[in-house]
């Protein structure tokens, strides 16, 4: 992911979104391990599993099947995928998380940058990281 991206966007942004990324799932597991997630918590983030797994799929079908990018369609697939997990990030971490959490999906959710991916030629890089999108998601693991 950080190859692909680093390609892409500015070495030092790359490097910070995927910390940002570690940040929010490391904090979020151990507030979850430790129980203090409510109901509602757990039926927010299985939304946003539900939610990215659409943009994961969406991703893998861009690379898999010619002239399939949406680009309207993965913006809107992220924000919705945002909002879920923010509804949670919210309520549990701080004002500086909910911020990091929302510079990765405007990140993410770049035209420029979803163009790059998935418009025109698929570089050899993006393949290799749908392969192990796919191959995790065929694992369970994503």
């Amino acid at each position: 992911f950080l190859t692909v991206l680093r390609q892409r966007v500015d070495k030092r942004e790359a490097e910070k979104v995927v910390k940002h990324v570690i940040k929010a799932a490391v904090k979020l597991g151990v507030l979850r391990r430790h129980g203090q997630l409510s109901a509602a918590d757990e039926r927010a983030l299985a939304a946003f599993r539900s939610k990215f797994y659409t943009v994961l799929m969406a991703v893998i079908s861009f690379c898999e099947v010619d002239f399939s990018y949406d680009r309207g369609f993965l913006q809107d697939a992220l924000r919705d995928s945002h909002q879920s997990l923010k509804s949670v990030v919210e309520r549990h971490l701080s004002d500086k998380s909910v911020s990091r959490l929302g510079g990765v999906f405007a990140l993410a959710s770049r035209g420029e940058l979803l163009d790059s991916l998935f418009a025109g030629q698929i570089d050899d890089d993006v393949l290799k990281l749908t392969k192990m999108i796919r191959k995790e998601l065929d694992r369970g693991l994503l």
